[in-house]
Parts: structure tokens; sequence; C-alpha cells
């Protein structure tokens, strides 16, 4: 199958079923609500997604109605939960496309609830509880719980049917005993608010409140419902943590050798001259840069694969370009493919790599892979479908 091969991303279909079946283990007998907002994290919702769907997702969580409404257009049936805020002028089309809204404060309730009676329809919702996260959601971050009777109003507003109720952890990715009492505390105030609510007579088909690390980590916690993301791609959470079960890279990202050329001594390389040849030298230029999302902190810090062998960048990462030392790989020419993210013999660089190198984290390295770059899907080491976001010739 034909594809611009300039850069690319390749995603492994079986890799991704084989890290589905994981988390299914370590969910046991709760429902499993993929989050593939962000188009899956760079991987493609439209495939991943339907993939999860055909393997026993409950339904998918999202960061907004247009991506809710973009998987109701790709065909995928289950409850779609959007996390977080949708503008009430919208509700004609949340309707329509039967997805489920976050509701996370008496005035939006209010205006929810006004909405949906003057239209004559009934929203579904999750409630969202504010444990700790401090973004959204009802104040449930001290003991005392104050937002019990703000949340039983919103309870009785007519017109919406709320299903669930969750809360999201902060700093479930980190073992540092701190961290650790921080998401106890959390918790507690999580189940502590369930509790209350149920005593008073309001109940919720879906309690949930585990993202990828407390999925992995904290699988003590109760509640019928839990939401991996950065896990089904097969990153970590949090760089080095141990999520005591294997995964595998889903997304690989591929160039090819545009030019090789002889560097003399006291040459120096793009933008800045951050780099000067100390001797005679060949060098690689690969077609990308960080308007492809590689990020320009691996200036002079990186490497890529050539040949199953180590290209370390040499001078500045440009837009669209940076170079490479091929100096003792053989055999390499234009054409020649780069595995930039991935494995290629005894060598592998994975976006947790990246992003320890660049000091951030893997899911930014994952959302800022380009839509420029062609999604190739890969199942059974073939190419099954290519997906061009940004275009094609």
């Amino acid at each position: 199958m034909n594809f611009l091969r300039r850069t690319w991303a390749e995603i492994d279909l079986d890799n991704a079923l084989f890290n589905w079946q994981q988390i299914k283990r370590i969910a046991d007998s709760r429902y499993i609500m993929p989050v593939v907002k962000a188009d899956a994290y760079g991987h493609g919702a439209n495939i991943l997604a339907k993939l999860y769907e055909e393997n026993g997702a409950y339904g998918f969580a999202v960061s907004n109605i247009n991506e809710a409404i973009k998987l109701r257009k790709f065909g995928i049936k289950k409850d779609i939960l959007v996390l977080g805020f949708t503008p009430i002028k919208y509700i004609n089309q949340m309707y329509a496309f039967n997805i489920t809204q976050c509701v996370y404060c008496k005035e939006y309730a209010e205006q929810l609830s006004v909405a949906a009676a003057t239209n004559n329809f009934v929203i579904k919702a999750h409630l969202k509880l504010d444990t700790g996260m401090s973004r959204i959601g009802f104040d449930a971050r001290t003991n005392s719980l104050n937002s019990i009777d703000e949340i039983e109003e919103c309870l009785k507003l007519p017109n919406i049917n709320y299903e669930g109720i969750f809360t999201h952890f902060s700093s479930a990715d980190s073992i540092e005993a701190e961290d650790v009492e921080y998401s106890d505390l959390q918790y507690s105030r999580f189940t502590k608010t369930v509790d209350i609510l149920k005593a008073k007579g309001h109940s919720f088909k879906f309690i949930h409140c585990c993202n990828s690390a407390a999925s992995a980590l904290r699988s003590s916690d109760n509640g019928n419902l839990i939401r991996p993301g950065i896990i089904l791609y097969g990153s970590s959470p949090s760089n080095g943590l141990d999520l005591k079960f294997e995964q595998q890279n889903v997304m690989s990202v591929k160039s090819a050798v545009s030019m090789v050329k002889t560097i003399n001594a006291g040459d120096s390389i793009s933008y800045g001259r951050t780099f000067t040849a100390e001797k005679d030298m060949t060098v690689a230029t690969v077609p990308i840069g960080y308007a492809d999302g590689y990020p320009r902190a691996m200036s002079n810090r990186g490497f890529v694969i050539i040949n199953g062998q180590k290209a370390p960048i040499v001078g500045r990462v440009c837009m669209d370009q940076l170079t490479v030392d091929v100096s003792d790989i053989k055999n390499v020419q234009i054409g020649t493919v780069v595995t930039v993210i991935g494995n290629d013999g005894k060598y592998s660089v994975t976006f947790d790599d990246i992003a320890e190198i660049s000091n951030t984290i893997s899911y930014e390295i994952m959302c800022n892979v380009s839509i420029r770059m062609p999604r190739v899907y890969i199942k059974n080491s073939k190419t099954v479908e290519v997906v061009y976001l940004g275009g094609t010739l």
C-alpha cells in the first residue's frame, strides 16, 4: 500500500489489542471506558475506538463534544462521556448524538436542565466531584464535604439523568509516600460523598475514579468502572513507573534519509552552530522536526536508529529536518528508513525516553505527533490502512 514516505506514524493494531487484553485482566469485573480524547492520543480514535468497542469496551471518554460527535460519525455505538465543558448552545447535538455530559457545578447543572426542559428531552450525565485536583467538579476537597446540599439540589433538577459519579486523582502515578497518602485522601473524600448521597436515596449506575495509574496501582479501590488512557497505548503514566504488567508500544514514528553528506572538521551544523565537527564525519539529513512533533529539546541529545544502529542527533532540530551522525553506519543512502521512535534491531526509542530527555511527559510527546504524518495501520506485520489527517496529494 503506497503512502507518502517522508515521515509517518505506524500504529500496530496487534500491540493495541495486546494492551487491551492486559487492561481487561486488571479490570477484573469492572467496566472499561477507554479515554480516546485528542484523537486517541494521536493514534486515531476512529480505528482504535472501533477495536476497543469490538473487544468489550463499555463506552468512551473524550474531552469535548466535537470529539464525541466524530466518534458517532465513525460508527461508534457505545456510550460516550464528555469529561469537560460543553457550551449549552450545543445541547441539541448532545441529545441527537446520545452523548453523556459531565456535570460539575450547580450553575452549569441549572443551565443544562433549563435547556433540556425547553427542548423536551432528557440529557444523560455523570456527576463530577473535585476531591483534590482543583480543576472542575463539585467541591469535595475538605472532609466537611460542603457541596452535599448543592449536589442534592442538582440531582433533583428535571430533565437530567445522572447515570454516574466520578472523580480524578492528581497523583496516582506516584509511589512517593506523600502522594500515595494524598490519593488515599482523595479516594476517602470520594467514597464518603458517594455513601452520603446513597444514604439520602441517590444511587448511580457507574461509580469511577481510576485513571491509568490508579487502574494499575490501586486495584483495591472500588467502583465499577475504570478509565484507562496512556496505558492503552503502551506508555507509562510517569517515567520509570512499574505497572506490574507487560505493555507493548502501539505507535512508532518512522522517516527516511533525504541526503547523505561529508562534513569536514571545523564545520558547524544547523541553526546557532551548536555543533561543530571535531573530525571529518558523515551525516544524514532526516525530514522530521518540531512541526512534526519531534521536540527541539532533543537537539544534540537524542538519537534515531538507522540500519539497526544508533545515529546521534547533531545540531539543532529544525522545524522540518534534523541531522544525524552516520559515520559508523554502513549503507545509508537517500530513502533509507529511519526509526525515530520505536524498535529496530537491538535498540529502541520510546515515548517515555523522548519525554525524559525533553523534561516532559509521554502524553505530551504522543499528542504532539503532527497531523501531517500519515497514520499507517499495521496488522500481522502488514499495512491494512493509511489515514492522511493533514491531507494528501
